[in-house]
């Protein structure tokens, strides 16, 4: 099973790659983005585009272990840039939705146990921990 999304601009092609899945849980995957598989990273099931195709947010899972987890958090990829920007854990949770603003971006965080939701909303200028990414 894979899951293909192209940029906005069609000139990016991210695919999932089916991995696994969590014992009665979600699916985990690969991500592929033009060709180049991110290493030593494992995704959930939903990608987000930014409008100017600068930009993929994904969900990633950092631990794959049913009694651990779900911790995820967001990963912002800068396909200019080739970096990534890993914010912060969500313990017990998913990553919901990922909005692209003028200004920066807005993300919903929602919890296994209760199923409410959080959102956050980071400006771009305030994003500093960006590191390179094997693309």
């Amino acid at each position: 099973m894979e899951k293909k999304y192209s940029s906005p601009d069609k000139k990016h092609l991210a695919r999932l790659i089916y991995e696994s899945e969590i014992r009665f849980g979600p699916a985990y995957f690969r991500l592929e983005i033009n060709g180049l598989i991110i290493p030593g990273k494992l995704f959930g099931g939903k990608l987000f585009w930014s409008p100017n195709s600068k930009y993929i947010a994904a969900e990633e899972w950092l631990t794959t272990d049913y009694s651990k987890g779900p911790v995820t958090r967001l990963l912002l990829i800068d396909l200019e840039t080739k970096k990534a920007c890993a914010f912060k854990k969500i313990h017990k949770g998913f990553l919901k939705n990922v909005e692209f603003l003028c200004d920066g971006i807005k993300y919903i965080k929602e919890y296994a146990s209760t199923g409410q939701g959080t959102e956050s909303v980071v400006d771009y200028a305030n994003i500093i921990n960006w590191k390179k990414v094997g693309l």
